[in-house]
């Protein structure tokens, strides 16, 4: 490709958003409107500060100080969900989808926030730049383990 994998990355950090933003406005509905376009206006902001600083060595520091209000987007939305899933009526929560989907992104989001922040201090004080994707890729398995089982109990539901 002619195009360097960089912008590739700080481009799906921004579409990762986006689909997050997605999911969560479609499963919490239309009570929390104020809140997703805060959020959207919030991170469109960020990420438009982050294009102008953008450089080819930098890139993924950048991207991961973008991490942080897509972290925090994630949390909220995730104790929104389970407060009103609390407050309406007491299943159990191994028979809901959304558990699944919800409970990968959190796993996914928070192992890897702190590496990704401290990533450039890892490599120079460890020279091993490859072994801290690991941890991403770890986390990854367990995300798209987990939307699977969501998937499962989802189609389960149906039949």
């Amino acid at each position: 490709m002619r195009i360097p994998s960089a912008y590739w990355f700080t481009a799906y950090t921004f579409l990762e958003f986006l689909a997050l933003w997605y999911f969560f406005r479609e499963l919490l509905g239309l009570r929390y409107m104020y809140f997703f376009k805060a959020t959207m206006f919030i991170v469109i902001v960020v990420f438009l500060i982050i294009l102008y600083y953008w450089e080819y060595n930098i890139h993924t520091t950048l991207e991961a100080y973008f991490l942080v209000p897509i972290l925090l987007f994630v949390f909220i939305s995730s104790f929104i969900w389970f407060k009103d899933l609390f407050n309406n009526e007491m299943t159990s929560l191994l028979i809901i989808p959304s558990f699944y989907f919800i409970s990968g992104l959190i796993i996914y989001f928070s192992g890897g926030f702190f590496i990704s922040l401290l990533f450039d201090q890892l490599k120079i004080i460890t020279g091993l730049s490859e072994t801290n994707w690991l941890v991403f890729v770890v986390m990854a398995i367990i995300m798209h383990i987990m939307m699977v089982i969501g998937v499962w109990v989802g189609d389960e539901r149906k039949s």
